[in-house]
């Protein structure tokens, strides 16, 4: 398995990305989100963490870089379905949190669905921890050790 960090797509790449993983989260991407806008947004201003396996696509982490708070955020974690249960979460997230000590972030944060009980356990092992509920989701975050 493949893990590229810290990678920045043209709008075009991730709307293939948001399309290809559309049927691997719990409730579809595309329900809530209009694909061209939000793939604007994330070409913009997110980063990616990739996992491939010969080719092909197993999971990605987009996340937003705050310099001035000094902390990351993940608007969208995903996992294709196909790719479950082999660590490949795990390994991304390790992955992560190495790029985002390296440039001496100290938090990570991310909101996940309350009633996601399977991302909500899979959070916890990472060490994230819930801090805030916002309507139906919650919002989490980790410390990195510095």
């Amino acid at each position: 398995m493949d893990i590229c960090v810290g990678i920045k797509l043209s709008k075009e790449k991730v709307l293939n990305l948001l399309a290809y993983f559309d049927d691997s989260s719990d409730i579809p991407l595309h329900e809530g989100l209009n694909f061209d806008t939000y793939s604007e947004k994330l070409s913009q201003n997110a980063y990616f963490v990739l996992a491939t396996d010969n080719g092909v696509q197993l999971g990605f982490i987009a996340y937003y870089l705050n310099y001035e708070a000094n902390f990351a955020y993940i608007p969208q974690t995903v996992v294709h379905l196909s790719a479950r249960h082999r660590g490949v979460g795990h390994m991304m997230f390790m992955s992560l949190y190495k790029e985002l000590q390296d440039k001496v972030f100290a938090l990570l944060q991310l909101e996940v669905l309350k009633n996601n009980t399977y991302a909500r356990m899979f959070y916890a092992r990472e060490g994230f921890v819930e801090i805030e509920v916002h309507g139906n989701r919650l919002l989490m975050e980790k410390v990195l050790a510095l």
